[in-house]
């Protein structure tokens, strides 16, 4: 995955500079991240919560019920509620043994929709001293005392770490840290005369009276207060993981709609969405496809629940109906190969080129693709032309034109491709020689500008030895790939595949006898920084 992760830094570096007096303004957000809490980790001071109440007690879950109240208050989150987070727990069989693991967590919030997830550890709960209580024919543990006369009084002392972990790749994007001290001293941590205080079934209510009245729930009032400061200052350095989706409404009960895009395409509970109904379809003279559609506004929808492939969402506006389109409208390929302009010549039928040595392709997929297939890129007859119609985004700045490639033998199975494009007002053209499956050099593919790399990404390396088929997919610890769906542009069929690595996103549709893509987007990165560029198939000859 080095390649592919060499690939985005040439697009950032190609993407178009703004002039000094059109820069915009560092972006500010006023909208609120979602985050969700974990129960706290106490392995550290296990074995000193026994020895305070005798057994076993839960005070990592305590404890953060006591921060999700807090953070609510404090305002600078929106808050996932717990039983909503037990839920998942429970659905996915995520066990909170690993309730400080950073990859689980990251699991768990890409299933709740949320920006962030909040996990942490306590590492210290109890005195602040080191010194053995004897009295009453009682001896403490670590320091502890058990409830007998104490020699000596001491504070209660909590501190709590906490991490925030990126859903989309389990980063820990900060740290934060609270630490509280009782105001006042005591002979034993339950306090003068007071019991542990709320314990049932093995949870710490760390709300009730009777632990806040103590020294130690003093102690632990004040860490986690001091954890929210820290928490709340941390907020800038959660990335917003809105994702903009091209979905269409699937059924309609009153104002509860389904969509046909779930999870799997970006959309989180809680997210609104524009809803709009496509008119008229306008479409290029000369080539058939269609340029844009035209829409009129029906509302937003704000989605409530949402697995891999649909969600449900309340509609806020007027009536919808099935096929409306949600985010987007996606654009419909042409229905054939487009019309010859008056004056050309035909395009020619297929051809297989002679004595070459360029290997002969089965007939290209009209009907459904069949899977599974293995797809390289980068496999020509030599006799192909691709027209794609192009978009780039960067930063809010959009750009849209096209490319074409068409390819000829070259002898001893290399195949020569001329290709050349238009984005906004700049130009590209390269002529280049390829082996079989070879890929364009890297300081080649910079001459085409970003989204010409989007096209001629190293497809070989990154597919070899693996299957299409929908529903199947691989990766590893800092990728993943999936068929989703079918596919079709320019009359061929294909299947549809997305690869997730770190902020990045690459979504691409192939067809197992074209050696390039059918269409292709790549998208890095949320709010002012993020870019994305894409080209789609219009114009295909074999």
């Amino acid at each position: 995955m080095r390649r592919l992760t060499l690939l985005f830094c040439l697009a950032a570096l190609a993407a178009p500079a703004l002039d000094a007096q059109e820069a915009p303004a560092p972006a500010t957000t006023s909208a609120r991240r979602r985050v969700a809490v974990l129960d706290f980790d106490y392995g550290t001071v296990h074995s000193y919560v026994t020895d305070i109440w005798g057994s076993d007690v839960d005070i990592g879950k305590g404890i953060a019920n006591m921060l999700l109240t807090e953070l609510v208050q404090n305002g600078t989150y929106t808050l996932i509620e717990r039983t909503q987070v037990d839920r998942i727990l429970n659905e996915q069989n995520l066990q909170q043994e690993g309730r400080a693991d950073a990859s689980t967590a990251a699991k768990l919030g890409r299933l709740l929709g949320v920006d962030a997830i909040i996990i942490g550890s306590i590492t210290q709960f109890g005195r602040d001293d080191k010194k053995l209580n004897v009295g009453g024919g009682k001896i403490g543990f670590h320091g502890i005392g058990l409830g007998g006369l104490g020699k000596k009084s001491s504070k209660a002392t909590v501190a709590i770490d906490a991490r925030i972990v990126n859903i989309g790749t389990g980063e820990i994007l900060a740290v934060a840290q609270g630490k509280g001290e009782s105001k006042r001293s005591g002979l034993t941590l339950a306090g003068a005369g007071g019991g542990g205080g709320g314990v049932l079934g093995g949870v710490l209510d760390m709300s009730s009276s009777d632990f806040g009245s103590t020294i130690l729930g003093e102690a632990t009032r004040a860490a986690v207060t001091d954890l929210v400061t820290a928490l709340a200052a941390a907020a800038p350095k959660i990335p917003e993981t809105i994702a903009a989706i091209t979905a269409l409404v699937a059924d309609v009960t009153g104002s509860e709609l389904i969509i046909n895009v779930g999870t799997a395409g970006g959309v989180r509970i809680g997210t609104e969405y524009t809803v709009v109904r496509p008119g008229r379809e306008i479409k290029d003279p000369a080539t058939g496809s269609v340029l844009r559609r035209a829409t009129t506004p029906v509302g937003k929808i704000k989605i409530t629940s949402a697995d891999e492939s649909s969600a449900t969402g309340t509609l806020n506006g007027d009536p919808a109906h099935i096929g409306d389109c949600v985010g987007a409208c996606p654009l419909a390929p042409a229905a054939g190969p487009p019309a010859q302009k008056q004056g050309l010549d035909p395009a020619p039928a297929p051809s297989t080129p002679s004595g070459e040595g360029v290997g002969v392709h089965p007939a290209l997929y009209t009907g459904p693709a069949a899977g599974p297939f293995t797809w390289t890129g980068y496999s020509f007859t030599g006799t192909e032309h691709f027209r794609y119609d192009a978009f780039a985004n960067f930063g809010g700045q959009a750009q849209s034109g096209f490319y074409e490639v068409d390819a000829t033998p070259a002898g001893n199975g290399r195949v020569q491709l001329r290709i050349q494009g238009r984005m906004g007002k700049d130009a590209f053209s390269m002529t280049t020689t390829l082996a079989p499956n070879e890929a364009i050099p890297l300081a080649q593919m910079a001459k085409l500008g970003p989204t010409g790399i989007a096209l001629f990404s190293d497809y070989e390396q990154m597919f070899t030895g693996h299957q299409w088929q929908v529903g199947e997919g691989w990766g590893g610890r800092s990728f993943s790939f999936k068929t989703e769906s079918t596919c079709q542009y320019a009359g061929v069929q294909g299947l549809r595949g997305v690869m997730r690595s770190n902020q990045v996103v690459m979504d691409l549709c192939v067809s197992p006898n074209v050696g390039l893509p059918l269409a292709v987007t790549t998208a890095y990165g949320s709010g002012s920084g993020n870019f994305s560029y894409g080209l789609k198939l219009t114009q295909f000859r074999p």
